[in-house]
Parts: C-alpha cells; structure tokens; sequence
C-alpha cells in the first residue's frame, strides 16, 4: 500500500472510534481474560465480536479478529511456563477450526472455548511442582532437542549461574541435567521411530549421537530393546489396532 494510502486508512480508523488495549496494558488484560475475571459469555458474545473491521465480508472480519486474539494468547501463556509445542498446536487447530466456523454464533461458541483451553494450560503450568526457571529450562531442551543443548546456553537462556542451576535442577528434578537432556533425546527418539520416516543413523544424527551404535546402546539402556526391535514393534502394534483386534 502506498505510503500517503496507510496514512489516510489510520486516520480514517482513530477518527472512527477504533480503541485497541495499549501494548503495557495488554499482558493485564489477557491475564484477566484467563483467570476467569472477564465474563468470555459477554465479552466474546455473539454481537460483541467484529469490534473492528478487517476484512470487507463482516465474517471474515470476525475471523480475522479470532485469529490475532489466538496468535496474542498463544504467544503470551508460553512466557507463563505453557510448553511451546502445546500452545503452538492449541493455536493452529484452533486457527484451522475458525476456518470451518459458518456463522457468527460458531465462531463465539469456538473462541470461547478456545480461551478456556488455554486458561486450563496456564492452570497446569502453574500447578507444576517444579519453579519457574526449571519449567523454562525444560522448555528450553524441548525446543533445542536436535541440538546439543549445552549447561551455559541453557543457563543464559533462563538467566541463572550454570552452578546454581545444574544445583537447582537435581534438587527439584530428581535427576542432574544431562540425565534429563538423554531421556528427552530419547523420547523424541520413540517418537521419531514410530513415525518411520528416517531411518534409524538419521535419527542418531538428528538427536545429537556420535554414531548409529552409540545410539543404540543408551537407547537399549532406558528401554531394554534397541531402536530396530522398537520400531519393529511399534509397527506391528499400528497393525493389530487398525485391523480392529483388541490389543491386551
């Protein structure tokens, strides 16, 4: 858009009234959204959405609206000590399912329930036994877990002397943090098997292992199988349960 066009189309939206939560206001208003403080029925009722218009189809506008409520909340739970993954996955469905919406009504009943999904995120987050910078430091393995997911860059990422941490993390863990950092590897490696879409040196490599064998060993440590016989299993399980055999 031409530059003297915006111009114009700001103006013509201050001039017709548009107010927006100013930027140091928006974090206390999403926690009241979130803690139940906002009655959702009313402030996100039917004839209440479509505050402002962006998009010329009044539904699309509605949509639209949804979207960068979603895209606020999803971005703000995860400073809240939501895992990324869930909140990201929360948001695309629910992106997806606003597409699907046909009317004005389904669109409120979605929104509604999509804030109270991630009010119950918040909820769990918070009830973790485990302190703020511990959650983030799990977080932060979760989504560097390809990486080698070092003690320093996890403690600058979450602001905290490597000792203290490395200290803080076995006392509330129960584990030291490498230990932790090999299990998650390995999950993710369960994870990546049963999908079969690499192979198994490919998954070494992608986790961080020296070699296929190397690999293998600390896999065959946690779950007493190695990643072949896994896989192998896991397959023929995927097989029993979709021909409709119950599995005992």
């Amino acid at each position: 858009m031409h530059p003297k066009k915006l111009n114009r189309a700001i103006q013509q939206l201050k001039m017709a009234g548009y107010q927006h939560v100013a930027p140091e206001l928006e974090q206390v208003w999403l926690m009241m959204l979130l803690n139940g403080q906002i009655d959702l029925e009313q402030y996100l009722a039917p004839e209440s959405l479509g505050r402002y218009e962006l998009a010329p189809d009044p539904l699309r506008s509605i949509k639209n609206g949804v979207i960068c409520l979603v895209t606020v909340i999803c971005r703000q739970v995860i400073t809240l000590g939501v895992d990324p993954e869930s909140s990201y996955a929360l948001s695309d469905y629910s992106i997806y399912e606003v597409e699907e919406c046909a009317t004005r009504e389904e669109v409120s009943q979605l929104v509604i329930q999509v804030v109270k999904n991630y009010a119950e995120l918040v909820k769990s987050a918070k009830g973790s036994h485990y302190s703020f910078p511990i959650m983030r430091a799990l977080q932060y393995v979760r989504q560097h877990i390809y990486e080698p997911c070092r003690l320093q860059e996890i403690a600058r990422a979450v602001k905290l002397n490597p000792s203290y941490l490395s200290a803080l993390f076995k006392r509330e863990v129960g584990a030291n943090l490498k230990e932790t950092i090999r299990k998650l590897k390995l999950e993710e490696a369960r994870r990546l098997l049963v999908e079969d879409e690499y192979s198994i040196a490919e998954i070494a490599s992608l986790l961080g292992y020296c070699s296929s064998s190397h690999f293998a060993r600390e896999f065959h440590k946690v779950y007493q199988c190695s990643p072949r016989e896994f896989r192998i299993s896991a397959a023929a399980e995927d097989v029993v349960n979709g021909s409709g055999l119950t599995v005992v």
